[in-house]
């Protein structure tokens, strides 16, 4: 009971817009209907395949208007009093500017009544605007009571299929239940393997990581041994650039001066020769 309550005290609250992400369509629209025992309002069912029809608790009219989601919001803009707006599957037409504009006013209540509009459906994404002004509800497990209600509402119908051949309520339950805790188990196996999953990810991710670091200090080193490398070839090429420069010019004055020497020894020669004459 405590769902039905939580549903009922948002309805009392005129919470603008709730969105359930669930496959159980025909579970939400019972719970809905079970809330208007506690607060009165027009309940409203819409669905791209039937359009927007009214369906209180022992009644379900004929389609109003249009089947199209701009006819629904215009219908529900229009509505003379408040109530509550199932749209089932609605949310892919919020990508229409147009659809999503008049949802929005009627979300902020602009020149319409105070609705509580609801978004049905297995996975709902909003617009950030649209996001900022919803409630999400998410819907509990049926408790022992909800399984026999169940149970008993299958075994009718077995019946009224199958010529009045009675059917044993009890182990019906059992299977539910069991069922139920096979659901329930899967669950808990799932959530953890998710958590190993990502234990053994940020375990895998550390030795990376320092690998990582110790490629880059590597790396480092290689590049300042390059640089140091051709810093120390620069000076090399510069040091026999001058010592080279420097030798040619002593071995330029050598030359220079041994043939002055050899010139001198010439004259000399010559004024030998010529005294000797």
């Amino acid at each position: 009971m405590s769902e039905l309550n939580d549903l009922t005290a948002l309805i009392r609250a005129n919470t603008p817009l709730i969105v359930i992400e669930t496959q159980e369509e025909a579970r939400v629209v019972d719970v809905f209907r079970q809330a208007l025992s506690q607060v009165w309002r027009a309940l409203y069912r819409w669905s791209i395949t039937e359009g927007l029809r009214r369906i209180d608790m022992d009644r379900e009219d004929e389609p109003e208007g249009a089947p199209d989601a701009s006819a629904a919001l215009q219908a529900m803009k229009q509505a003379d009093q408040r109530g509550i707006y199932l749209l089932l599957d609605f949310h892919p037409y919020l990508g229409y500017p147009g659809s999503q504009r008049q949802l929005r006013d009627i979300v902020q209540r602009r020149h319409c009544q105070p609705h509580v509009v609801v978004l049905v459906g297995a996975k709902i994404e909003l617009p950030e605007d649209l996001e900022a002004l919803a409630v999400r509800f998410s819907p509990r497990l049926p408790d022992a009571n909800a399984l026999l209600k169940m149970v008993r509402e299958e075994a009718a119908d077995y019946m009224s299929e199958h010529g009045g051949c009675r059917v044993d309520e009890a182990a019906v339950a059992q299977g539910h239940a069991q069922q139920q805790d096979r659901v329930l188990v899967a669950a808990e196996i799932e959530h953890a393997r998710s958590e190993r999953h990502q234990q053994h990810r940020g375990h895998r991710e550390q030795p990376r990581r320092h690998d990582d670091a110790q490629h880059r200090g590597i790396e480092l080193q290689a590049r300042h041994g390059d640089q140091h490398r051709r810093r120390q070839a620069h000076v090399q090429h510069h040091c026999v650039e001058h010592f080279g420069r420097v030798g040619r010019k002593e071995l330029q004055a050598r030359e220079h001066h041994a043939q002055g020497e050899h010139g001198q020894d010439q004259c000399k020669c010559v004024e030998g020769h010529s005294g000797a004459r």
